[in-house]
């Protein structure tokens, strides 16, 4: 009795084979692109938040420089306005920085006003020491809270070597103004911390973003008026002078995306540019 039997032969297999081989490359590859669009846009979103969200804390203090200003003591609320750099004033209504004396809203404290000089458990509230500012008066009459003495620039300053990092130096040490030494070239007078509140802390830099390849400050007096540079400044600045006639300032910032996209072997850049009015005259 004869079997008949039927397979494939050399040839088929291998061109079976061939073509297994070839759909499976396809598919990694199409696999492979698909990986590569997705790491893009998100470096691309992630870009967008880090920079946006940098940019929101700048203009967030802006608006608020200048608050309580009975605590700035005649000092220009936009203290140093730099092309790169801005230092701004301000007196906030809360006092996280805490002390170890405690007086009620009702009670003229050290500093001879209704003010506290510090948050702490009053009689007349249940808040947390150093947390809260339980009688919401503005401010404390002292600058030693966060969010209340900072300077935005790039480090290192100067960022000779893009990209640099976003910081927020708080309790900034590079223009020196603490309220008991004053002020004499803008005659502020010196004024004693108040006994009891904390002393100025240590200054520090938060890293707000990374990868900037430029940030930039420009001042105008209206929509239409910038100021002049002082004469001569290196780096450039707003003349002391002028610095009470800062109406609106326009931020600009160009941020970079951490890697290169692996699609095109580039960077991903987007730049801000915010202009921000100056509220508290």
């Amino acid at each position: 009795m004869s079997i008949n039997q039927k397979g494939f032969t050399l040839l088929e297999m291998i061109v079976v084979v061939t073509l297994g081989v070839a759909m499976m490359l396809g598919m990694y590859k199409i696999l492979e692109e698909n990986q590569k669009i997705y790491n893009g846009q998100q470096q691309i979103a992630n870009l967008d938040h880090e920079t946006r969200s940098a940019m929101e804390i700048i203009v967030r203090s802006i608006r608020q420089a200048g608050s309580g200003k009975k605590s700035l003591r005649g000092a220009p609320k936009l203290y140093t306005a730099e092309f790169n750099k801005l230092r701004i004033l301000t007196d906030l209504p809360h006092d996280v920085h805490g002390s170890s004396v405690w007086t009620n809203a009702d009670t003229p404290g050290p500093n001879g006003s209704t003010f506290d000089v510090a948050d702490g458990p009053d009689t007349d509230s249940p808040a947390i020491a150093g947390n809260a500012d339980d009688e919401n008066e503005n401010g404390d009459l002292i600058l030693n809270d966060y969010d209340e003495d900072i300077t935005f620039t790039l480090s290192p300053d100067p960022c000779t070597d893009p990209p640099c990092r976003l910081i927020k130096r708080e309790f900034s040490d590079t223009d020196t103004y603490p309220l008991e030494v004053g002020d004499s070239g803008n005659n502020i007078p010196a004024v004693p911390v108040p006994a009891g509140a904390a002393d100025y802390p240590t200054p520090f830099d938060e890293v707000i973003a990374d990868n900037i390849l430029d940030l930039t400050f420009q001042y105008f007096v209206d929509s239409t008026q910038p100021l002049d540079w002082q004469t001569g400044s290196d780096p450039k600045r707003i003349d002391d002078d002028d610095l009470n006639r800062i109406r609106i300032v326009r931020v600009t910032m160009v941020g970079r995306s951490n890697n290169k996209d692996r699609a095109t072997g580039k960077y991903h850049t987007i730049q801000l540019s915010v202009d921000v009015d100056v509220r508290n005259q």
